[in-house]
């Protein structure tokens, strides 16, 4: 599972922002509560966190897998 960190948007692994982003938010000044939860699915974090973890190594293995162009690398 440990490849799953090897996909990276924004320099930063997609379930490191996925821990980052999903979260309780209070917006003070509107009196607007944001909770990403489900609260007639207490499992949806789990099946997020699946999903995003199996696309996520899904996509290394493609990217690995396709031939070197031979451009340089910075």
């Amino acid at each position: 599972m440990e490849e799953a960190h090897d996909y990276q948007l924004v320099l930063k692994s997609v379930l490191g922002w996925l821990k980052s982003r999903y979260r309780l938010k209070t917006y003070n000044r509107y009196d607007i509560t944001h909770d990403p939860n489900d609260p007639n699915d207490k499992w949806s974090i789990v099946d997020l966190i699946k999903r995003v973890t199996r696309v996520s190594i899904e996509t290394v293995e493609i990217v690995e897998a396709l031939p070197d162009l031979g451009l340089p690398t910075d």
